[in-house]
């Protein structure tokens, strides 16, 4: 008898993307606003913006489509309430003893996408450019040391040869970073490097099987999930002993974020994008025991306005530590859940 998957939500207000969440608080924006909602207290501040874009920040839709929604946050530190912000194209830190100070600016894009920085042991922020890059220049990758707060530029793709860089990847078992790569099939790559880039080696590229935004680590595989619009979007196994790369499942559209629970087990998300190999016009929710079985338990579908324009439909999911009975999710571009998060619970009957 097959299992049956019940997914509650439950809307945090005032919140467009949820970035990070644990026991003791977790981590929200909306627009140029930051929250901190905490067990012991709870607060907000406001990052700098132009003051020429200050009326569209009034609106969901006009943040929508001036992208002045789309913010990375990455907990540095959970004692220190340390955040490391990405917005506008401009890195800053903050604690509750600093303060809001800027770091430093990147040198294309607005922002990585959600989630997509590797977070070393020693202590660096590692990730890499992303975006539209339609003049196929330079794409750098950047290590933040996070004592120092100094930014720096650890490697360069040379022109032409990549059009961004979708993730970046901590492997804890073999103690490399991991750079996934896309987008056409000359422009997606793996490849893994040593923690200070002095060895950067491919993996594999050459085809749509190696563009992927998330993956997942185990001793014995590494798993990722292809976000190709162009080819069916698979499940793709690499065998760390034989360097074996298997096709697995299928799904209907491309997969972007993903979410490890702390008591076992996983989540992706597909996103509904124009593309031949796109069925249907949802974004769902899929959950695996065993990363190698997905089965489908949500789908939500798109409010039809431009895709061009108005973003894909998206479900993305919180970092941090989360189990089945306790994590979350954000939305774009779906019906009734545009520019909402909530707070789930997942069970299986």
């Amino acid at each position: 008898m097959s299992q049956k998957y019940n997914l509650a939500l439950e809307e945090i207000r005032n919140s467009e993307i949820v970035h990070f969440s644990c026991e003791e608080f977790l981590v929200i924006s909306i627009g140029n606003k930051v929250r901190i909602i905490g067990s012991q207290k709870s607060f907000e501040f406001y990052l700098p913006v132009r003051s020429l874009f200050w009326p569209f920040y009034k609106f969901r839709l006009t943040r929508r489509f001036f992208r002045l929604d789309k913010m990375n946050i990455f907990v540095a530190s959970r004692s220190k309430m340390d955040l490391i912000i990405l917005y506008q194209s401009i890195l800053y830190s903050y604690s509750e003893e600093t303060g809001l100070n800027k770091i430093d600016a990147i040198k294309s894009g607005r922002n990585v996408l959600h989630n997509a920085a590797a977070l070393t042991p020693s202590g660096k922020l590692i990730f890499g450019e992303y975006f539209g890059n339609n003049k196929n220049i330079p794409v750098h990758i950047y290590s933040l040391d996070l004592k120092s707060k100094k930014l720096k530029i650890s490697y360069t793709f040379p022109e032409g040869s990549i059009r961004h860089v979708h993730n970046c990847y901590w492997d804890p078992y073999t103690e490399k970073v991991w750079i996934l790569t896309g987008d056409s099939d000359t422009e997606s790559q793996i490849l893994v490097a040593d923690e200070n880039f002095v060895s950067v080696k491919p993996l594999g590229g050459g085809s749509q099987i190696w563009r992927a935004v998330s993956a997942f680590f185990t001793e014995e595989a590494v798993y990722w999930l292809m976000d190709s619009p162009l080819k069916t979007s698979s499940l793709v196994k690499y065998v760390r002993s034989n360097q074996e790369v298997m096709l697995l499942q299928e799904f209907p559209s491309p997969i972007y974020y993903s979410l490890s629970f702390s008591d076992g087990g996983y989540l992706v998300g597909t996103t509904h994008e124009p593309g031949e190999s796109v069925k249907g016009t949802t974004a769902n929710i899929y959950y695996s025991d065993d990363l190698e079985n997905w089965t489908e338990i949500a789908k939500y579908e798109h409010d039809g306005l431009s895709l061009r324009f108005m973003k894909y439909g998206i479900v993305g999911f919180s970092a941090g530590d989360q189990s089945k009975n306790s994590f979350y999710l954000f939305s774009e571009a779906l019906i009734g859940m545009d520019g909402k998060s909530f707070r789930c619970v997942l069970t299986v009957d």
